[in-house]
């Protein structure tokens, strides 16, 4: 049972990630209450990067009081999935670790293979992985370090609910699901913990799922309160309160290719670049990793100076794959439920060695938002319903023989614009807002 106050109500991280590298920051509110709880002796952290995660857990340290030693392990040079980059990276957690937690925390500039001699078996306490996302590199990582955990100890690992080209972190979730007591934390790409055997059962893990559904939805309440907050104060310096990665790729290439941060809530332009192996190829998109929606008013992929395909206008149509689906419109549309989902361009013929996909959206994760552009699609079904009206008029007229001439014209009228609007591909494509529609009652007379 969650007690009625937690510092995780509370809690306010002193140190973020740059905009639109914050996938942290929404589970610092947990990572506050398991060091309260936990109290861990020591806390080893593979993969630190900019240091949200890793200063967070110093912060609750020291807010918890709790004797403890940290120790974050990182080449600060970067890989494939989170980029390469130069020393100011480093210089930057090197200048904040020296200024605010000399006295128990320690940054070892190494690989994690090379620290490994650097720790006794069974002495960490609490070791969280967030390296390299391939499905051998963590599970390379796990397996080696899991004898450096003490019995009883917790490992967590970040991204397990993400699926996106080359991450294979859900696997090796998946595979110690079926090995250990774990708990999941889904929103924000997955924090999943296991449990070493060993010593008393933490309490996280030995919740009902009734009891792991309630923990998760308030943890997520925490998180997108902390993220708010991040943004208002960027807002308030003049900055964008959210940027969101817009990532490529091609069909059947495991890593991504060209990717772009898009500050939310602006009409933009993104052009990415592709190098195709061969003479047909099929883009594939992703225009945000959350909950959310996406208005694009222009897509297209061009071969050199050639424009090989347009969204709209009668060409091929757009598939979409995971967490997400799409909303009739003048313009694209994509709504986003969850973390995942790819647009699926049709497969094309080209002659260069590189593709150009030009993009110009708006994104909104923002509530009030989503809630408002929802509240206009979902207009489009009172405008069948009218239309399906005219219909019905019509007909009796066209079987009397009333008003002939009238009764063709509305028939004919009606029945190509119903026609249009029911045989366009963005209509076949959100079956799901009007089985939602029809299920909440949509547009019906609350009296009736």
């Amino acid at each position: 049972m969650i007690p009625t106050r937690l510092p995780s109500l509370e809690f306010a991280p002193r140190h973020v990630n740059p905009p639109g590298l914050n996938n942290w920051a929404v589970h610092l509110p947990f990572a506050r209450d398991l060091i309260d709880s936990l109290r861990p002796g020591v806390i080893v952290e593979l993969g630190t990067h900019f240091g949200e995660s890793y200063f967070g857990f110093c912060q609750a340290v020291v807010e918890a009081a709790v004797d403890c030693k940290c120790y974050a392990v990182d080449t600060w040079q970067g890989d494939d999935h989170a980029g390469y980059y130069g020393d100011s990276v480093f210089d930057g957690v090197k200048e904040h670790n020296t200024s605010t937690y000399p006295e128990f925390s320690h940054l070892l500039r190494m690989t994690f293979d090379e620290a490994l001699g650097h720790f006794e078996d069974s002495s960490i306490s609490l070791l969280h992985i967030d390296g390299l996302h391939t499905y051998d590199a963590v599970s390379h990582d796990f397996r080696t370090w899991w004898a450096k955990v003490r019995p009883g100890g917790l490992v967590l690992i970040h991204d397990v609910c993400a699926r996106h080209a080359g991450f294979g972190v859900w696997r090796l979730w998946e595979e110690l699901q079926r090995e250990f007591r774990t708990f999941t934390l889904p929103h924000s790409w997955g924090l999943g913990v296991v449990q070493k055997p060993g010593g008393d059962t933490h309490e996280l893990l030995a919740l009902d799922p009734a009891g792991h559904g309630y923990v998760s939805c308030y943890y997520s309440m925490c998180g997108e309160r902390v993220m708010r907050d991040i943004e208002a104060s960027r807002r308030a310096a003049g900055g964008t309160g959210r940027a969101l990665l817009v990532q490529s790729w091609l069909a059947g290439d495991d890593v991504p290719g060209r990717s772009e941060w898009v500050a939310e809530g602006q009409w933009q332009a993104v052009s990415l670049r592709l190098t195709p192996s061969g003479a047909n190829s099929r883009v594939q998109l992703s225009l945000l990793h959350c909950a959310g929606i996406a208005q694009v008013k222009h897509m297209c992929v061009k071969d050199g100076d050639s424009q090989l395909w347009e969204a709209g206008g009668g060409n091929a149509p757009i598939e979409v794959e995971g967490d997400a689906m799409l909303l009739p419109s003048t313009v694209l549309t994509i709504l986003s439920y969850g973390n995942y989902h790819r647009l699926l361009l049709p497969s094309l013929r080209h002659d260069q060695r590189e593709l150009t996909v030009e993009i110009e959206l708006c994104v909104t994760t923002e509530l009030e938002s989503v809630l408002r552009i929802l509240h206009g699609h979902l207009d489009s079904l009172r405008e069948i319903a009218r239309l399906s009206g005219a219909l019905r008029q019509a007909a009796p007229e066209w079987a009397n023989g009333a008003g002939l001439e009238a009764a063709v014209e509305a028939l004919g009228a009606a029945s190509r614009e119903r026609t249009a609007l029911l045989s366009s591909w963005s209509w076949r494509l959100m079956r799901p807002v009007r089985s939602v529609a029809a299920a909440v009652g949509y547009g019906r007379s609350r009296n009736g």
